[in-house]
C-alpha cells in the first residue's frame, strides 16, 4: 500500500495547526503558573497581615514585594486584588495598602458576622451531619482543655475553628463564602486587640455559651441554637469593644 503524498500547501497547514496548538499550550501552562504564582503571593502577604508583622495603613510596594518574595510584579500585583477581594488591602487605583478599620467598620462587620452566624446556627441544627456534631463536640473539648501560650493563636484558631464547623454543617454553600470572606477580617480584628493578651481573651470566650449552642444543635433545636449563638455574638462584641476602648487610652 502506497503512502499518500501530502502536498505542500497541506504541509504548511499542518505546520501552522501545530504551531497554534504549541502557543495554546504554552499560554495556558503560563495561565496556570501565574495563577500558582499570585496564589503563592496572597497567602504570604495575608499571613504578614494576620500576624501583625504588616501594620494597618502600611504601605505595600509592587516592587519590593517582588524583590522580597521572588516573583514578578503581574502575580504579585493579581495576588494583591485577591486580598483586596477579601477586605485585608485597600486599593485608590494608583497603590496597595494594608486595610484599616475604624469603630464604625468593626461595628459593621460584626452585626453582618451576628446576622449570618445567627442563621448558621440555624440551618445547622436542622441540616448538619452526626459526624460533624462529633466534630463541633471534639472542637469544644479541645478547646476547654487548651492552655493559652505566649500569644492567642492558638485560642483565636480553636474559636475560628469552632464557627467554621457551624457553617459547613449548615449545608448553605453561598452563606459559607459569605462567612469564609468576613473570616479573616473577624480573626485579623480580634488579633489586634487582643495579641500579647491570651488569658485575656480566654476569659472572654466564656466556654459555656458555646457549650450551650453546641446542646442546641446537637438536639436539633434550631431556634435555641440560634438565639444562643445571638446571645454570645453579642456579648463577646461588647466585651471586645471595652477592651478596644481600654487598650486604644
Amino acid at each position: 500500500m502506497s503512502a499518500r503524498l501530502v502536498s505542500k500547501g497541506g504541509l504548511e497547514r499542518i505546520y501552522r495547526c501545530c504551531y497554534l496548538y504549541k502557543e495554546r499550550l504554552l499560554r495556558t501552562q503560563h495561565r496556570i503558573i501565574r495563577s500558582s504564582l499570585s496564589e503563592q503571593a496572597a497567602e504570604k502577604v495575608k499571613s504578614w497581615i494576620l500576624s501583625l508583622r504588616l501594620n494597618p495603613g502600611e504601605r505595600l510596594i509592587v516592587d519590593n514585594l517582588a524583590e522580597k518574595l521572588e516573583i514578578s510584579r503581574t502575580p504579585i500585583r493579581e495576588g494583591l486584588q485577591k486580598l483586596v477581594s477579601q477586605g485585608l488591602v485597600a486599593y485608590d487605583g494608583k497603590s496597595y495598602s494594608v486595610m484599616t478599620f475604624s469603630q464604625r467598620d468593626i461595628e459593621n462587620l460584626f452585626e453582618i458576622r451576628c446576622a449570618l452566624e445567627t442563621l448558621a446556627a440555624r440551618q445547622a441544627s436542622e441540616r448538619m451531619s452526626e459526624e460533624l456534631i462529633d466534630d463541633l463536640w471534639s472542637c469544644y473539648e479541645e478547646f476547654q482543655a487548651q492552655q493559652p501560650e505566649k500569644d492567642i493563636k492558638e485560642a483565636l484558631s480553636h474559636d475560628m475553628r469552632y464557627h467554621r464547623i457551624i457553617r459547613e454543617g449548615a449545608g448553605n454553600l453561598r452563606l459559607k463564602t459569605m462567612l469564609d470572606t468576613l473570616h479573616n477580617q473577624i480573626w485579623w480584628v480580634i488579633y489586634q486587640i487582643y495579641a500579647g493578651k491570651p488569658d485575656e481573651y480566654k476569659s472572654r470566650l466564656s466556654l459555656p455559651e458555646h457549650l450551650a449552642i453546641l446542646k442546641c444543635i446537637a438536639a436539633r433545636d434550631g431556634k435555641g441554637a440560634a438565639e444562643a449563638m445571638e446571645r454570645h455574638l453579642h456579648r463577646s462584641e461588647s466585651d471586645m469593644f471595652l477592651d478596644l476602648s481600654w487598650s486604644e487610652s
